[in-house]
């Protein structure tokens, strides 16, 4: 069954996630509001970022729910309230995608310069893994830790351990 969801006012999608009560968060540009769909039908607004676009939402154990943004790369964390506070701030134009591993930490994959960064469950990050690849566009933990990166131009998954060895997985001769 498809239905349209009502009370989306901005001119992009770039993002969904849900959190552990299976609630459903939208995150969109121009303007770059986080929206909470209610009912499955109904989105209402949840936070308007002074950004133009929520590119990433990710979720943690707690229910805060983090949104990546660009242009000036700043993330932000919503709390359980609806309240929002700047988490980190990147310096990079682009959080592509955000993932959390088993230890709270937050993992932004990133562009314009294809960083993996590390974010401390206290908001301080550091390169976790520098590619040669332009833009990370995705990035999924496994139940062991591991990552995996999407990449662009180049088309590459990568695979980047805990300790941060990575190898080239696939190569997309597109």
């Amino acid at each position: 069954k498809i239905e349209a969801v009502e009370g989306l006012k901005s001119a992009f999608v770039w993002s969904i996630a849900t959190d552990l009560q299976n609630r459903v968060f939208v995150g969109t540009g121009d303007p770059g509001v986080v929206y909470l769909i209610k009912d499955g039908s109904e989105a209402v607004e949840l936070f308007k970022s002074p950004e133009l676009y929520i590119q990433s939402l990710a979720t943690d154990t707690s229910g805060n729910l983090y949104a990546g943004t660009a242009p000036r790369g700043i993330i932000y964390k919503i709390n359980n309230h609806g309240e929002a506070s700047v988490f980190c701030s990147l310096p990079v134009p682009y959080i592509w995608d955000m993932s959390f591993d088993n230890n709270s930490n937050l993992f932004a994959a990133t562009g314009n310069e294809g960083i993996l960064f590390k974010i401390s469950p206290d908001g301080m990050p550091s390169v976790f893994f520098d590619t040669p690849e332009t833009n990370l566009l995705d990035v999924l933990h496994d139940r062991y830790d591991n990552m995996y990166l999407g990449t662009e131009p180049n088309g590459l998954v990568y695979k980047v351990t805990p300790s941060g060895q990575a190898q080239v997985l696939y190569d997309a001769r597109e």
